[in-house]
């Protein structure tokens, strides 16, 4: 993973805790889509954990330089859509990892 990311090793661990937490956070405190049923394990590591929009809203409160205003839900939205490769409406680690740091 180190070869397709613009993120150093320490960077990717401290955001991949940050993901993580979100989505535990999630299976404790509710979100719009169940978080312990989001979890699979069969998949590779950093597909095995996903955050829905309204934790992806949260996640980027505390991460970007941007995250104040009246147009964060609007700006973190519209960037949820782009990093949802997939477009399954949830995203996985992977998906933030390759296209976060454009």
């Amino acid at each position: 993973m180190m070869t397709e990311s613009a993120f150093s090793i320490e960077e990717l661990e401290e955001l991949y805790c940050l993901f993580k937490a979100q989505h535990m956070a999630s299976c404790y405190w509710g979100s719009s889509s169940g978080a312990s049923q989001r979890f699979d394990p069969s998949l590779p590591y950093l597909e095995q954990y996903s955050i829905d929009p309204l934790q992806f809203c949260q996640l980027f409160l505390g991460l970007g330089p941007w995250a104040c205003g009246g147009r964060t839900p609007t700006l973190s939205a519209r960037l949820f859509r782009v990093l949802d490769q997939n477009q399954d409406g949830l995203l996985n680690f992977k998906e933030v990892n390759l296209k976060l740091p454009l």
